[in-house]
């Protein structure tokens, strides 16, 4: 366990490595900026020596926007040349070298995760295992901690799949950093010019890297372990599907050596100390590990001291009516947020903020599918030699035109056999694709030579005549009938037509809802995991029932970390809620259930919440 030796350690303290233990509105990012200053005016840091590593493109728009502020005023000459997050820092390290992992100069990224699963799956059918294989090797990609195995199914699949890659002149989002390390280990002139650019080495939400991201900071830190300087907070550390861990945090003076300094910032100028006290309490009661922190201080700006409200309430109707109605009351006077464990909890809110005439947005991890749908459509037909979006559209219509699929072999009559046949021969042509003849140049090849009444050939007609409807007629009125008609079969963009007129009808309300002139802001309602950085005047956390959240097969720990960020948002106001009828989408339970409150609300300790619980009026018998 690491130990707190200089509670008041600020940006000013050099030499490192240096981890700057910082709570929830302690200043984090004024400290990253003004460490930066300190950097260049004392120490005569030159900018292209100094690289600031984030977890978001937005904490990276953040931090530069913090270098412009007038306390800190670094003029564009002398900000620093790295300011990006890992991810972004990864693909650079690539761009440079990309020769050693035979890729071509102008090589592109793979982000979409629909073509993904698709490589994925076809890897693994290449390999010789089942396509549902290709789920295990997808999450140990993203928790970054690769250790090769020859015999091993998921590396295998991980090697065809590589090579799926390097056939479409890409690099997949996950392997930006494994690849960056790989070439740093590789060449020693290429880890000398990096390690140069990052000698003055700022990492923020230190909590949230993987092995392969720590591993990255070692190696580039090792030229310079003074100019490390990290920032974070192990009770914050919420992506463990993506590798990330606290243990990090605890383990810093293990990886970077005896010299470690470790600090803490111990003044909140966002929270007040019934949110802060209550929250922290909560997550210090099932994270048992956390690094010990000092007692949290108060601005005196912080003008209010609301204790946490909570509301046990019938249902999730009666949830989101008390919600809309503290948002229609506090939305005049400041910002109110809606936080939410996952978008099923959404409906009934997003009725009773439509009902007060509130506006609202709802930050989305993807858009509705069919809509991507349509979108991958549209780029095929520009580019039909675009490899991934073909295999991605080949896959759409084998899963949704029922005619063509019945056209094809396979051991048993079920539909379900004969589109795995399809789905396997098509991933047997990727043997043919090279870099001067594409998929579908292989597929029009392989169509032509096969009876014009087989798969292929059917394959090969749905995809003509779908392009040509979006290129040749896709400016006549006359062709729009057909058009549907062909994306039905093709796109599958709604399983029924009700179920795309929806998807597209709420998409455009809540664009509309964030783009309207309102003398209000909108509300604005999160995801938990979302919830990350934000701040608001009032928040409000909803689903804290107990099997519900924490969920019954959670890691409760990191729960507690979850529900710890989410309550560290609130400004003035905390609300939080449970109710004791969810639908069954929700549940899982039965039609008949009375579920109780979340056991992390018993953790807040009582002179830091008060409790409303709320029933139903009986109805008076009339006489």
């Amino acid at each position: 366990m690491i130990e707190i030796k200089r509670p008041d350690l600020s940006y000013t303290e050099y030499p490192g490595p240096i981890l700057l233990l910082a709570g929830p509105g302690t200043g984090k990012t004024w400290q990253l900026g003004r460490r930066v200053k300190y950097l260049v005016e004392q120490r005569g840091a030159k900018p292209d020596e100094v690289a600031i590593i984030t977890f978001t493109n937005e904490a990276a728009r953040n931090m530069r926007e913090e270098l412009a502020k007038d306390d800190l005023a670094l003029p564009p000459e002398r900000t620093p040349g790295v300011i990006s997050t890992m991810h972004s820092l990864g693909n650079s390290i690539v761009g440079t070298a990309p020769k050693i992992f035979g890729l071509p100069e102008d090589y592109d990224v793979l982000h979409d995760k629909e073509g993904r699963e698709v490589l994925l799956q076809d890897a693994a059918t290449i390999a010789g295992y089942a396509r549902e294989g290709a789920s295990d090797t997808d999450a140990c990609r993203r928790m970054g901690n690769c250790r090769p195995d020859k015999e091993s199914q998921k590396c295998t699949i991980c090697r065809e799949y590589q090579g799926l890659l390097r056939k479409c002149g890409r690099v997949d989002y996950d392997d930006h950093i494994l690849l960056a390390c790989e070439a740093l280990r590789a060449n020693a002139s290429l880890l000398a010019q990096w390690q140069g650019r990052a000698r003055y080495l700022l990492v923020d939400e230190y909590q949230d890297i993987n092995e392969a991201q720590c591993k990255l900071i070692r190696m580039l830190s090792a030229g310079n372990p003074d100019g490390l300087f990290a920032a974070g907070d192990d009770d914050q550390s919420i992506y463990s599907f993506r590798g990330g861990s606290p243990k990090y945090i605890r383990e810093f003076e293990r990886h970077f050596g005896k010299r470690v300094k470790v600090g803490r910032l111990a003044v909140s100028y966002r929270c007040p100390e019934h949110i802060l006290r209550g929250a922290h309490a909560l997550v210090t009661a099932y994270y048992r590990e956390s690094v010990p922190k000092p007692d949290p201080q108060f601005s005196e700006k912080i003008k209010h001291n609301n204790k946490i409200v909570f509301y046990d309430v019938p249902s999730d109707k009666w949830e989101a009516n008390i919600i809309a109605g503290l948002a229609e009351d506090r939305i005049g006077s400041g910002t109110v947020i809606i936080i939410i464990p996952n978008g099923n909890y959404l409906p009934p809110i997003k009725e009773a903020l439509k009902r007060r005439g509130l506006d609202f947005t709802y930050r989305r991890e993807i858009e509705p599918s069919g809509i991507v749908r349509f979108a991958v459509l549209a780029d095929w037909a520009e580019n039909p030699d675009e490899n991934i979006n073909m295999r991605y559209l080949l896959d759409l219509i084998v899963h949704n035109h029922d005619s063509l699929a019945q056209k094809m072999d396979a051991p048993e009559v079920k539909l379900t056999a004969r589109r795995l046949a399809a789905s396997e021969l098509l991933a047997s042509l990727w043997g043919s694709v090279g870099s001067r003849k594409s998929f579908y140049a292989v597929l029009r090849g392989r169509a032509a030579a096969e009876h014009e009444e087989g798969f292929l050939a059917g394959l090969i007609n749905c995809l003509d005549e779908a392009r040509a409807l979006v290129t040749e007629n896709g400016k006549k009125r006359m062709a729009l009938p057909k058009f549907l008609e062909q994306c039905g079969l093709l796109v599958a963009p709604g399983k029924y037509p009700m179920g795309i007129v929806n998807a597209v009808r709420d998409w455009r309300a809540e664009r509309l809802s964030s783009r309207r002139s309102s003398s209000y802001p909108p509300v604005r309602i999160y995801n938990m995991p979302s919830s990350k950085g934000l701040q608001g005047d009032v928040v409000a956390v909803v689903g804290l029932s107990k099997g519900l959240f924490p969920r019954r097969d959670a890691d409760v720990q990191e729960e507690s970390r979850l529900l710890y960020v989410a309550m560290t948002r609130a400004e003035k106001e905390l609300h939080l809620f449970s109710a004791r009828s969810r639908p069954g989408s929700i549940t899982f339970l039965g039609a008949s259930y009375q579920l109780e409150r979340s056991p992390f609300i018993d953790a807040i300790p009582e002179q830091h919440i008060e409790s409303k619980v709320i029933y139903p009026r009986k109805k008076r018998k009339s006489t």
